[in-house]
């Protein structure tokens, strides 16, 4: 009579006497199936559990990728996520952070099934979860080795999901960072807390972190990791305290610009390029090519971070791009898109005028609080601008609202007088309005208490009033690398008879700081620069500014 077989679950090893006296000769095929998976995975957990250099190397398919396995640094954070329990990572953009970031996942919650263990993995926007880390994810899971780690590949909807991975016993997930009591209920016997992003996130997430894992050593058994991964930001904040070695017990690894280089992972041309898109002197470029934390400058009209707040609410409402090239020109950025059906119809379509060779005529999309669609017609003096009109004119005709706002200086004039035509013959809905840049403005600032030199001081004030972080308007700009180092490089100050002045296009172009005309900005700004027959609304608090 068969010898019926136990029940067979993960371990790291098999009882000796089930192998030493040979009863699993006796047992059905399927049950010595199930006995040689559970073996491969406890030689997979005792070759791995404590080894994610190895792992990495191992149980991935490197045969038709560029790179042979790991960069040096990346190989250096997993070891000393296993010797330091605690790793913070900063470096410059493209050094290669997601990846290594799914790795630690995909390695923790293979070694680990079969114990009770959890891997909370949490950002400072939930986007940066959905739309990179978790996707980045999946990308691995499609290259793990499964003959080498000893069972099935995951089930997509049941194992593996969007953003969370399910196994025998435990779980990997994404957690909102602002939501610390979800973070606090997070225990288990052995957790992997990932942090993405981690300039940005708040305070009273890592304290919250901290409770669920003060139970973990060697006295209770329990295991507890964390590695935190950025991008640089301002000089303030839990990530730059830690980076400054005043958070005691993390092990901090600082990938510097000409290791991203040598190890392949950031291309030398896309850094020069970097230096005329940003400027080298600018904190964008210091941060994001350099790897350094950097402040926005002060005397900026726009401040960095509040440009690049509107730029994560924009993500966060994005979805990945799909369908044709031609339908989708300038609405796709970075691989993302606003569907026009969460933002409502056109608000406005703004142009700004190109009037000499460097400069290029821009078309920006409004709807409601976003911009949706960014277009560049580079300066040709014999196409450029009939090229550019043809494009705005096809979008007004096919708009069930919205008006266009065009800078009407010089050859815009043809533009507007153009639009105004189509107008009368009922071919567009609206009145096309005309922006004169060094037009008269007759409005205050908030407080009351400045008034603008010139129209364009009254708009590029108006969108930052709109663009205030909990004063404003909830805008949404898409993640377009000029339009960014554009929006934060132009200066304002307070003129003796008490007028806000705003850099002239003219100035901004000469300046070392971006070296071209900020066309997209501009473009932009008009955006949100309303009609002068409606163009002042009250707030709550009685103060006038632009309306939508």
């Amino acid at each position: 009579m068969a010898d019926p077989a136990p029940k067979i679950e993960v371990a790291r090893t098999m009882p000796t006497d089930l192998l030493t006296s040979g009863r699993w000769r006796t047992w059905s095929e399927p049950d010595k199936v199930k006995l040689r998976n559970v073996l491969r995975r406890a030689k997979f957990r005792r070759t791995y559990e404590y080894d994610p250099v190895a792992f990495v190397h191992d149980c991935f398919k490197w045969d038709d990728l560029p790179d042979s396995g790991p960069a040096p640094y990346q190989s250096d954070v997993l070891a000393k996520l296993v010797e330091e329990h605690r790793v913070a990572l900063r470096g410059p953009h493209g050094l290669g952070k997601s990846s290594c970031l799914a790795w630690a996942i995909l390695w923790f919650a293979l070694t680990r099934d079969g114990d009770n263990w959890k891997v909370p993995t949490t950002a400072s926007a939930r986007a940066q979860l959905r739309l990179y880390l978790w996707p980045e994810v999946h990308v691995w899971v499609r290259r793990l080795r499964w003959e080498a780690i000893g069972r099935d590949p995951f089930i997509e909807g049941r194992d593996l999901l969007d953003e969370a991975l399910k196994l025998d016993t435990g779980e990997a997930y994404a957690l909102a960072s602002n939501d610390p009591a979800k973070m606090e209920g997070g225990h288990a016997d052995r957790m992997l807390i990932i942090y993405d992003e981690a300039k940005k996130i708040p305070a009273g997430t890592f304290e919250a972190f901290q409770g669920a894992v003060s139970n973990a050593g060697p006295e209770t058994g329990r295991e507890a990791l964390e590695l935190m991964g950025s991008t640089p930001g301002d000089p303030h904040g839990h990530f730059y305290q830690v980076n400054q070695r005043r958070v005691p017990g993390y092990k901090l690894i600082i990938v510097t610009k000409e290791m991203a280089i040598a190890a392949g992972r950031m291309s030398p041309s896309w850094v020069e390029r970097m230096k005329t898109v940003w400027g080298e002197h600018s904190a964008t470029y210091i941060r994001r090519v350099e790897g350094n934390f950097a402040a926005g400058d002060e005397k900026s009209v726009l401040p960095q971070a509040w440009v690049e707040a509107a730029v994560e609410r924009w993500t966060e409402a994005a979805v990945p791009a799909v369908g044709d090239a031609d339908l989708l020109e300038g609405r796709v950025f970075d691989g993302l898109m606003l569907p026009e059906e969460l933002v409502g119809p056109l608000s406005v379509a703004s142009m700004d005028v190109a009037d000499s060779g460097d400069d290029r005529t821009t078309i920006a999309l409004r709807h409601g609080p976003a911009i949706i669609r960014l277009q560049e017609f580079p300066y040709d003096p014999d196409a450029h601008l009939m090229a550019a009109t043809g494009a705005l004119v096809a979008i007004l005709r096919g708009a069930e609202a919205g008006f266009a706002t065009v800078d009407s200086v010089g050859v815009g004039a043809g533009v507007l007088a153009r639009l105004q035509e189509l107008r009368r013959t009922g071919e567009i809905r609206e009145d096309p309005v005309g922006f004169i840049a060094q037009g008269k403005s007759d409005l205050m600032d908030e407080t009351g208490s400045y008034g603008f030199r010139d129209l364009r001081a009254e708009a590029w004030w108006g969108f930052r009033q709109r663009l205030h972080p909990t004063k404003g308007d909830g805008i949404m700009l898409p993640p377009h690398d000029e339009l960014q180092a554009e929006l934060t490089v132009s200066g304002w100050r307070a003129l003796s008879e008490g007028r806000i002045r705003i850099e002239e296009k003219d100035e901004v172009k000469k300046a070392d700081r971006l070296g071209r005309s900020p066309d997209l900005a501009d473009a932009v700004v008009m955006a949100f620069w309303a009609r002068p027959a409606v163009a002042y609304s009250q707030t709550g608090r009685g103060r006038r500014i632009p309306g939508m």
